[in-house]
């Protein structure tokens, strides 16, 4: 019968003394001989203690799941560093989890990156228009800026290359695309330029009413009335308050409109006549 044991046996020392006995994950990470950073180690060993008994090939796969968080930072920082912004985390995570060497160049890195891309891009439909469509919304649903038109043609020619054109297909293909991208970008330039000059129209009438306003001291020449009479019609909603500005203890400071008050006036005589026949109270039977 063979006895499983927690450690492995500890080495004798000179004069009978051992050493503290290794785990077993420890030991069969030294055994496999492989090239392990100190700082590797931690997560590595708690990955081993899961496979025991744990041979290279073990060690190895272990290494490189603890590698690949690194890896994936890597992928994604030579893809901004080439401008590639349309690469995304996930890309790059996918990317490094495919990668089987323990110590990766940048090469072997892009590699794997253009492999997932091209999965990526033949995913999202049948041929390269479509798939640059899908693309261009996913980019405006996260609220990017339009790619610059150098970008948007190297964008093209990965996703051309991903359905294997050759070079003159894809020049014919940023021909076509990057003109009908630019003059959507011209569009949208103007459509944000007409839209910002709307607000500022608005913002101009809005600023000239606030300014044409006037207090309740002008309502009584504007209406040709007396200022109780102005006060009791303004309570009674006859004249409109065009803006009501909060003052201290809870008051407010009317403003009105000049523009709307002054033809209320031809209204005056038939509101004093129902104030007369208000005061008089019903009429007898």
């Amino acid at each position: 019968m063979t006895l499983h044991h927690d450690h492995t046996d500890a080495p004798a020392l000179p004069g009978g003394a051992t050493l503290a006995p290794m785990p077993p994950a420890e030991a069969a990470i030294l055994a496999s001989g492989l090239a392990v950073d100190p700082q590797e180690m931690p997560a590595l060993i708690r990955r081993v203690a899961r496979l025991l008994p744990a041979d290279t090939e073990a060690v190895a796969g272990a290494l490189r799941q603890v590698r690949r968080r690194g890896w994936a930072a890597r992928v994604l920082d030579l893809a901004n560093r080439a401008g590639r912004v349309w690469v995304r985390r996930t890309d790059a995570e996918t990317a490094a989890g495919t990668i089987t060497a323990l110590t990766p160049d940048d090469q072997t890195l892009l590699a794997a990156l253009d492999a997932t891309l091209a999965q990526r891009f033949c995913g999202l439909g049948p041929a390269p228009e479509p798939v640059l469509e899908a693309l261009a919304a996913e980019w405006q649903e996260a609220g990017r800026d339009a790619l610059a038109a150098e970008r948007h043609a190297a964008l093209i020619a990965e996703v051309a290359a991903a359905f294997g054109l050759d070079a003159s297909a894809v020049a014919g293909l940023q021909t076509s695309i990057g003109g009908m991208e630019a003059r959507r970008r011209r569009e949208a330039r103007d459509a944000a330029s007409a839209a910002r000059e709307k607000r500022r129209e608005e913002v101009a009438r809005l600023r000239a009413w606030e300014k044409s306003l006037v207090e309740f001291r002008a309502i009584p020449a504007l209406l040709r009335c007396a200022e109780r009479e102005a006060q009791r019609w303004i309570a009674a909603g006859l004249v409109p308050i065009a803006r009501r500005i909060p003052q201290r203890g809870g008051r407010e400071k009317w403003e009105f409109d000049p523009a709307e008050i002054a033809p209320l006036a031809a209204q005056v005589e038939a509101w004093r006549e129902a104030d007369r026949l208000a005061k008089q109270g019903p009429a007898a039977p």
